[in-house]
């Protein structure tokens, strides 16, 4: 009598073996297979931000291209960037550094 109950509070769409293969064909394709939904989805997302730092990176390496060639194109352009990143002098010059602490 019990096992009667039981069944016949089992919803009749659960009792389909078709609609019960379905369900768990969607539950493994959606989370347990390797190919899964949920892992395109984080590639995707994965794939728009590595996408988006090789723009950044273009853009960086046309700046600095464009900032070399002016620097090697100009004799006095390369001599004031070696006086004041490399703190490079001529003969008998001396430098004073002003070091500003707050």
């Amino acid at each position: 009598m019990k096992a009667k109950n039981i069944l016949q509070r089992i919803p009749g769409f659960l009792k389909n073996r078709f609609a019960i293969a379905i369900v768990v064909f969607v539950i493994y394709v959606g989370f347990l297979d390797r190919n899964s939904l949920w892992n395109q989805t984080h590639t995707n997302l994965e794939l728009r931000k590595l996408k988006a730092e090789k723009a950044f990176y273009n853009k960086e390496i046309i700046y600095y291209r464009d900032a070399l060639s002016n620097l090697l194109g100009s004799p006095d352009k390369l001599e004031k960037f070696a006086r004041e990143n490399y703190l490079m002098k001529r003969q008998n010059e001396d430098i004073f550094l002003f070091v500003i602490t707050e």
